[in-house]
C-alpha cells in the first residue's frame, strides 16, 4: 500500500491547499490595493512566496483568481445578509438589515470594496455573469422573504421592498458602459466616494468615502 509523503508536517493535498489559500489572500490583498491590471502572476506569486508553477497549479490566470476571490467575498456577503434577515420578523427591519449586513461586509474591509464595486467590472464575460447572478440572487433573497411575510394572495413586485428596487435598478448593464461609468466614477480626485445602498432602504447615514489606493 502506498502512502503520501508528508513534508513538514502535511501531505500533499494539504500542501496544495495552503498554497490556494495563500494565493487567496493574496489577491485579495493586490486586487485590493495596487488593483488587477497592476497585479501580475509573477507579483502574486512572489507576495504569497511561492513558485509561479504553483500559481498554474491552483488557478488558470489572474482572472481566475479574481475570480475566485470575488466569489469568496459574495458567498460572505450573502450569508451574513441571510443570517441578518432571518431576524427580524417585518419586511422593513429586514430590508434594512440585509443591505445593512451587506453594505457591513465590504466597507469594513476597503479591499473588499474595491474589487467589488471597481476591480471587477469590465474584466469579463464570465465575470459579469457572476456579477448578474449575485444580484439576482441577493434580489431573490429578499423577494423570497417579502413573500414568505406578506398576507396570503398579496402580489409583489420589485419595487414593493426597497432592496428588490435597488437590485432592479442595479440591473443588467453593458460591460463596455460599465467600464467606461467606472472610469468616470473613479477618475481624478485622491479620494473616491461609492454610493451607499442604505439610502435606497431608508437609512439615511453618510456617503461612504475611501482613499484611493
Amino acid at each position: 500500500m502506498t502512502t503520501s509523503r508528508t513534508y513538514r508536517g502535511m501531505t500533499p493535498s494539504e500542501r496544495s491547499a495552503d498554497r490556494r489559500e495563500r494565493l487567496m489572500a493574496t489577491g485579495l490583498e493586490l486586487f485590493g490595493t495596487v488593483g488587477y491590471n497592476n497585479t501580475s502572476v509573477r507579483a502574486l506569486s512572489a507576495a504569497a512566496t511561492l513558485n509561479s508553477r504553483y500559481f498554474y497549479e491552483a488557478f488558470e490566470s489572474r482572472e481566475d483568481l479574481l475570480y475566485n476571490v470575488y466569489q469568496c467575498i459574495v458567498e460572505e456577503m450573502i450569508t451574513n445578509v441571510a443570517e441578518a434577515v432571518q431576524g427580524e420578523n417585518n419586511l422593513l427591519a429586514q430590508t434594512r438589515a440585509g443591505i445593512r449586513a451587506g453594505w457591513i461586509t465590504v466597507t469594513e474591509d476597503p479591499r473588499k470594496a474595491r474589487i467589488i464595486a471597481h476591480e471587477v467590472v469590465g474584466v469579463s464575460e464570465r465575470l459579469e455573469r457572476l456579477r448578474r447572478d449575485t444580484r439576482h440572487a441577493l434580489a431573490k433573497l429578499t423577494a423570497d422573504e417579502a413573500v414568505a411575510l406578506a398576507p396570503i394572495g398579496t402580489r409583489l413586485s420589485p419595487r414593493s421592498y426597497p432592496c428588490g428596487a435597488f437590485a432592479h435598478r442595479r440591473g443588467d448593464r453593458n460591460p463596455a458602459r460599465l467600464e467606461q461609468r467606472r472610469h468616470r466614477r473613479f477618475g481624478g480626485g485622491d479620494r473616491r466616494t461609492l454610493h451607499n445602498p442604505l439610502h435606497d432602504c431608508g437609512l439615511r447615514g453618510h456617503r461612504t468615502r475611501y482613499p484611493a489606493c
